[in-house]
């Protein structure tokens, strides 16, 4: 039996989990020996078939149960399943063999997040970030999770802080009033000032300012279902999106400024953004998601009268349906009047399989709703924006405060796909 070990071992260096999958079974009595059923759990772990990883995991638990790495790995396969408060069993189970790990913290985290069990998320991930102060990824996800939390109950760090601190420098937004840019410049070098007296070396990944609701796009789950089976999620035939396309980063804050404060009917969900792919007709963009072509009719009058006042006459918002990569696929699919691409009722049957692969998707993020006001994760991405107007010549960064870290990150993404 164990002479069959650097084998498997070897082909699951290589990726060949099923090849290896198979010599371990035709190993006898394999179910009794430990180190034989963890590799099925972490194999089928890998071939993303959760509930023969979780009920292996179980066997090798039977045989040990001290085993650090069997409990998390178990927990890692109830998360995917959406079984999330047995994911927080056996995540906090394995802290109790070695609470020096620090990913365990943030997959707790994660887990209380998706019950919308907001305060007990951070909780874990301001435990995870003990372990690692500088963690960069950490804090991202903790400034995002304050942007959806109630924190006067929360114990202070220096990270609640900043993001207070720069809560307390409010933007006096009025409907049919110009915004102005030294308004504007003024609001962002003072809260990037409060970050730099509090942090070296940050930056955060993400180029997008959502203002959300409690209504979940599971756009992960749909695009699952799209790359997998190449068929459009019936969900997305009513996915509308009014769009409003900047030509300027100075704009674009603008645009975040009044989808912070703007009162829509149905608080729909707000999108700022910077698009990072080559063949996009503009790069500074905004949406407001919709649930019908009669909803984003309404949304787009009251939006065009705002941003003509508060931003350019010249300004218009456009309607149409999400995602483009579908358009890809679908030509036509974009125009949200037309009726010649409709839903393949066959195709249910795809997006029953995934779900019934992924159950996760459909039982996740819960109480994301954004509360109002600029806080310390909208600044950071803010500074991504304006990292990127840097590259691509825009000139109206320089107009800003330049005191931020390179992102080398972003930077590499401009580069590959020649924006700069």
């Amino acid at each position: 039996m164990k002479n069959k070990y650097p084998e498997i071992i070897k082909l699951i260096k290589n990726n060949k989990f099923k090849e290896s999958l198979t010599l371990i079974n035709n190993i006898g009595n394999h179910q009794s020996d430990f180190d034989l059923v963890c590799l099925k759990g972490f194999i089928y772990l890998n071939l993303k078939e959760f509930k023969k990883s979780f009920e292996a995991y179980s066997i090798a638990i039977k045989i040990n149960n001290n085993s650090f790495m069997c409990f998390n790995a178990r927990g890692s396969a109830s998360f995917e399943l959406g079984n999330f408060n047995d994911a927080i069993k056996d995540f906090k189970k394995a802290l109790t063999i070695n609470n020096k790990f620090l990913e365990t913290y943030e997959n707790i985290g994660k887990c209380y997040s998706n019950l919308g069990e907001n305060l007990s998320a951070l909780k874990y991930y301001k435990l995870a970030l003990d372990l690692n102060p500088n963690d960069n990824k950490l804090i991202e996800i903790i400034t995002e999770k304050l942007n959806q939390t109630n924190i006067s109950n929360v114990d202070q760090n220096k990270i609640i802080e900043t993001d207070l601190a720069i809560k307390n420098s409010k933007y006096n937004f009025f409907l049919k009033k110009k915004i102005e840019d030294n308004d504007i410049i003024n609001l962002f070098n003072e809260a990037n000032n409060i970050i730099n007296k509090n942090f070296h070396n940050l930056f955060f990944t993400q180029t997008q300012i959502f203002r959300r609701n409690d209504l979940n796009l599971n756009c992960d789950r749909h695009f699952s279902v799209f790359k997998t089976y190449e068929i459009i999620p019936e969900f997305c035939f009513s996915c509308i999106k009014v769009t409003i396309n900047l030509e300027n980063v100075i704009d674009l804050i603008k645009l975040f400024i009044i989808f912070d404060n703007i009162l829509l009917p149905n608080n729909n969900l707000r999108k700022c953004m910077i698009d990072l792919r080559s063949n996009s007709k503009s790069n500074y963009k905004g949406f407001i998601y919709c649930r019908s072509i009669e909803e984003a009719k309404i949304v787009k009058n009251n939006v065009d009268e705002i941003i003509k006042f508060s931003i350019s006459k010249n300004l218009s918002a456009n309607i149409k349906r999400g995602c483009s990569e579908f358009n890809k696929k679908y030509p036509g699919y974009e125009n949200a009047e037309q009726t010649h691409i409709k839903y393949n009722p066959d195709w249910k049957n795809y997006e029953q399989i995934v779900d019934s692969k992924f159950p996760k998707f459909n039982l996740m993020k819960k109480k994301q709703n954004t509360n109002k006001g600029i806080g310390f994760n909208d600044i950071m991405i803010i500074r991504n924006w304006l990292f990127f107007a840097n590259l691509t010549k825009d000139q109206t960064y320089e107009k800003f405060d330049h005191k931020f870290t390179i992102n080398n990150n972003l930077k590499k993404i401009i580069q590959v796909n020649k924006l700069s």
